[in-house]
């Protein structure tokens, strides 16, 4: 296998080899390698000149000239472009943020976010952004321009509208990399909150610091939908009951909920210490009563403090993100979203060499910028709906994504598709 470097030769970058290298390929079965940083349409002309004693057997896939000892062939290939991604579904969190993802569904109006790729070979001033329907200004510093430099850059928003970013790659003759997003006003949404307190009159596992704290983290995550929590400290005497700070059954639980009724302008959160009915659950949202979040999760076969804290501000968010309406005049909301579950001791999962494709995605494709060997598993993964449990899930998908529902039905699930949700309605109304 031959491996060489291009020197410029007439005006053209020309590999040069010695006549020994090439009698040493021609000793046996070779492979000549070509390599470019830059994707897209290349031409290549191969034109070996060498004894004619040695063009007896020659590929037929080339032209032959016996006479002047000359072979000569035109080669036209895509690269691939394995070195740009351009991910719309990211988990990757803006240098100095708690929790603001790059690449949002949503720019706020006057607010500032921050947009991603990554480009191998290339400096960072060979890539220009610029905004299709001039929505966003880009910020360097202070300064607004129409034009953004650089792998990473900062936008504002300046009019509501929807929008599309178009990354230019100096050199880069293949599809330009795109994101759409829309410009949207903050939504505010009341969060009435109640720590559970025992007999005694003291707090739970829960502190209102802690909660300020899951709150802000929260907001910063929801910022890629245009969504801020305001926190309504929400006290009831009927809460000042042991059964319901460590809760024994369902019917406890949903009794708990039950307690404030009909909030039509936000959502209620009931934070306990834990329950002991259930091995897996650490919150539960009934999208028309209210969420109730625990501190340890599961206190069946242990006591309060003996037991890991299994509440983070990602749950606390994916319960409220639970109670948004898919439409302000219906009952559907968003939902959680698998890429497995089991049936008896057999587990169903989306097969592993499922490589994500427009299809799985159709809103969140963009140009198809995800980068190699990226699994629709993996994508699932990434989201804020993710059913199941782990660390850095944050994405809200401008649309939906092909996955399980909590049925075990594999279909396009509605976990955050901002575009068909502008009013972002989130109520507990019954």
């Amino acid at each position: 296998d031959l491996w060489g470097d291009f020197a410029k030769v007439s005006g053209r970058r020309v590999m040069q080899k010695k006549w020994g290298e090439y009698k040493e390929m021609l000793s046996g079965k070779s492979l000549l390698y070509f390599y470019t940083d830059r994707g897209g349409l290349h031409n290549i002309d191969i034109n070996l000149s060498w004894p004619g004693s040695i063009t007896r057997n020659i590929s037929s896939n080339t032209s032959e000239s016996p006479v002047n000892s000359y072979i000569a062939e035109n080669i036209t290939f895509n690269m691939k472009f394995d070195n740009i991604v351009l991910e719309p579904v990211t988990n990757e969190i803006v240098s100095g943020t708690l929790a603001e993802v790059y690449n949002p569904s949503v720019v706020v109006l006057n607010e500032t976010a921050s947009f991603k790729i990554e480009v191998s070979g290339v400096e960072s001033e060979m890539v220009s952004w610029r905004s299709e329907n001039e929505k966003v200004k880009f910020l360097n510093g202070s300064i607004e321009s129409d034009i953004g430099i650089g792998k990473t850059v900062k936008v504002k928003g300046n009019s509501l509208g929807g929008d599309k970013l178009i990354v230019d790659i100096e050199g880069y003759d293949g599809r330009s990399p795109e994101i759409s997003f829309d410009v949207l006003n903050w939504k505010n949404i009341n969060v009435y909150t109640c720590i559970v307190k025992n007999e005694l009159n003291k707090d739970s596992a829960f502190t209102d610091s802690g909660i300020e704290e899951a709150i802000d983290k929260g907001n910063e995550i929801f910022k890629q939908i245009g969504v801020k929590m305001i926190r309504v400290p929400y006290v009831n005497a009927l809460a000042n009951k042991e059964k319901y700070r460590i809760l024994t059954d369902v019917g406890t639980m949903v009794e708990l909920i039950n307690i404030k009724r009909n909030t039509i302008d936000g959502v209620e959160i009931y934070f306990v210490a834990g329950q002991t009915f259930d091995d897996n659950m650490i919150a539960e949202a009934y999208y028309d009563k209210g969420i109730v979040i625990t501190k340890y999760g599961s206190l069946k076969d242990v006591k309060e403090g003996d037991t890991l804290i299994r509440f983070s501000p990602y749950i606390l968010a994916h319960e409220v993100l639970q109670c948004m309406r898919t439409d302000a005049s219906t009952d559907e909301c968003v939902a959680d979203i698998y890429d497995y579950y089991w049936v008896g001791n057999k587990k169903e999962s989306i097969p592993d060499n499922t490589d994500i494709a427009e299809s799985h995605i159709p809103l969140d494709w963009g140009t198809g910028y995800y980068r190699a060997k990226t699994k629709l598993s993996d994508v699932v993964k990434r989201l804020l709906m993710y059913g199941y449990n782990i660390e850095n899930r944050f994405d809200i998908p401008r649309g939906d994504v092909l996955g399980f529902d909590k049925y075990n039905v594999a279909k396009h699930v509605k976990c955050g598709g901002i575009v068909e949700l502008k009013d972002r309605s989130f109520r507990n109304d019954y």
